[in-house]
């Protein structure tokens, strides 16, 4: 039911009424904030368990962590987009470890599955209900879709951002708090590299009328306006591995050291998207940068 009506609005029309004015503006939480991370392995979680970051956290996490509510926070990580190799009960504890350690928190709490019936159980959500702050890590996107879309994971995520907590994803951790997900493959065009959409799969819409490419300058910073284009109302947010973006409302941050794309199938000066750097303020709803 929830994908059948998401896509009349996309594709169908009612009443009369055009799809581009029934199509809500782009808006995070009224409350709790999304931070979206670039990924990349430095100043993310995975990451930290690679390399010596325990004193350095990274600007994102320290703003992770003000947000949960600094050393008194109570986390929730959800590492399940990683392969089932680096999903063992040794390593989740390993995680849960070093978690502690580079947030400088005590209560932290792995939740992790492959189960989409354990996923939708009210045992397994009961660390959100008492968590300030979750953080999703990266790795594959449709662990992440497949498993949790559409269950009581999702609706307590939604939960908390409601009474004020934050979430946090990197890289597939990112793109769940989207809309969309897009399965896509990168092709040279004769204006540089673009996406060629092979499919689309429905996320959490934390942010809505949003889809999420992590890893943009990596890629060669590929074209998002043909995900914009055949998906009306969305917006497209491409994030470098060195930023991330911290969403409240109406209101997109960018913080860290690298840099973010807009797409709204429109160009601005001489690109196909509004070229953000650290600090920059993007209105959601206007889709204009604050001035």
């Amino acid at each position: 039911m929830r994908q059948t009506s998401i896509l009349l609005v996309y594709f169908g029309t009612m009443c009369g009424t055009s799809i581009l004015a029934q199509t809500p503006a782009t808006t995070g939480p009224e409350r709790g904030t999304l931070i979206l991370d670039g990924g990349g392995a430095e100043g993310v979680v995975r990451g930290a368990m690679r390399h010596d970051t325990a004193t350095k956290r990274s600007t994102v996490i320290d703003k992770f962590v003000q947000l949960a509510g600094g050393s008194g926070a109570r986390i929730v990580v959800i590492p399940s987009a990683w392969d089932d190799e680096h999903s063992t009960p040794e390593m989740l504890e390993q995680l849960r470890v070093t978690v502690r350690e580079i947030m400088g928190v005590d209560r932290v709490t792995m939740l992790h599955t492959r189960d989409r019936k354990q996923a939708d159980s009210p045992e397994f959500v009961v660390p959100l209900r008492l968590a300030t702050g979750v953080w999703i890590d990266g790795g594959q996107d449709a662990n992440l879709w497949n498993t949790y879309v559409d269950t009581r994971v999702e609706t307590e995520i939604k939960a908390l951002l409601a009474r004020g907590g934050v979430v946090a994803g990197t890289s597939a951790g990112a793109v769940i708090e989207s809309s969309l997900g897009l399965d896509w493959t990168i092709v040279n065009s004769p204006g540089g590299k673009t996406l060629r959409i092979d499919g689309t799969h429905m996320c959490w819409a934390l942010l809505t009328h949003s889809t999420i490419l992590p890893h943009w300058s990596q890629r060669d910073r590929p074209d998002l306006t043909p995900a914009v284009v055949t998906q009306r109302g969305v917006l497209g947010i491409a994030i470098d591995e060195e930023a991330a973006a911290v969403v409240q409302g109406n209101r997109l941050e960018v913080i860290g050291d690298g840099h973010m794309g807009i797409y709204d199938g429109k160009v601005h000066g001489d690109k196909p998207y509004y070229y953000l750097s650290p600090g920059d303020r993007f209105d959601l709803h206007t889709r204009r940068l604050f001035q």
